[in-house]
């Protein structure tokens, strides 16, 4: 009996000893649930007060608007990026993969924007075609890098964290694009202005004047053609392009009529040059609205 006795004392022993093991188990689990779901709910608020401020922040519209923009964009991510790591924290070393992962890409956004607010195209107010093109890069690098957090926020089960920076680079952008297009602008307007009149009254120097216009429109055409607008701008920006080339072809169909000298044909042509023209001016006024530019005062010689 005293050996049975022993053997059942051991065995609810074990018995008990198991269940408490079991209990201690759940609880730790429970806690780490607990925990999560806090990180969760951290990293979120984080996450949307960054969106909130980028999305505040006004369009700059020239760079040194931009400099100032992109210092204010840079301390936000900074202060989000340390909230979130702060957050993190919190979890202890029961870390997930997924939640690591996040970590990490916080942590290429804040060396991206960084970069993007430290590019010296931002210290000047008038940057050389390859410091925007530069810029524009950083621009998309930095779209790319909340590209890349978006995915490893969704993969973490953060639904509001990776927003925000394609407003940061589409302000980015259309600065660059703004100041790349008024600068060809100008630069076609004064040749333009430097061009002899057109005049009907000679055909050899109609032709001589019609080809000099030809070759300022072209050269427009083909710069205009290079630029990267944002997508706000894209619409307008392809708009304008292919009006451009219909007034091209119109004034060439009208160079063409004159040289061969029959009346109804310069007629007709005459006419057709008029409407592309106006076509591509509405166009031009569009986008200048939308660069926060008036429209251009053409001269008749224009």
């Amino acid at each position: 009996m005293a050996a049975v006795r022993n053997v059942v004392v051991a065995v609810l022993t074990l018995a008990a000893s198991a269940a408490i093991g079991a209990c201690g188990g759940a609880y730790e689990e429970h806690d780490r649930g607990g925990r999560r779901a806090q990180y969760t709910v951290q990293a979120n608020l984080f996450c949307e007060s960054l969106r909130t401020e980028l999305i505040a922040l006004p369009r700059p519209l020239t760079h040194a608007r931009l400099a100032r923009y992109l210092a204010r964009a840079d301390d936000a991510v900074r202060s989000a990026a340390a909230g979130l790591h702060d957050a993190r924290r919190t979890q202890g070393s029961g870390v997930s993969s997924q939640i690591r992962s996040f970590d990490r890409e916080v942590d290429g956004i804040v060396h991206v924007v960084g970069r993007l607010a430290d590019e010296p195209v931002n210290r000047g107010f008038s940057p050389t075609p390859e410091q925007q093109g530069a810029l524009i890069a950083r621009a998309k690098e930095a779209r790319q890098a909340f590209g890349a957090l978006r995915r490893s926020a969704q993969a973490a089960g953060l639904r509001h964290c990776g927003l925000g920076g394609d407003d940061l680079a589409d302000a980015v952008m259309f600065t660059a694009y703004r100041a790349q297009y008024l600068r060809i602008q100008r630069a076609t307007f004064r040749s333009l202005r430097r061009a002899p009149f057109r005049s009907s009254d000679n055909l050899s120097r109609y032709l001589r004047t019609s080809r000099r216009y030809l070759a300022i429109r072209a050269a427009e055409y083909r710069r205009v053609g290079r630029l990267m607008p944002p997508a706000g701008l894209r619409p307008a920006h392809d708009v304008l392009l292919q009006r451009l080339a219909a007034a091209i072809r119109a004034d060439r169909q009208l160079q063409s009529a004159f040289y061969r000298g029959r009346s109804s044909e310069i007629s007709q042509s005459t006419d057709r040059l008029q409407r592309t023209d106006d076509r591509y001016f509405a166009a031009e006024r569009k986008l200048r609205a939308l660069l926060d530019r008036p429209p251009v005062v053409r001269s008749p010689a224009v």
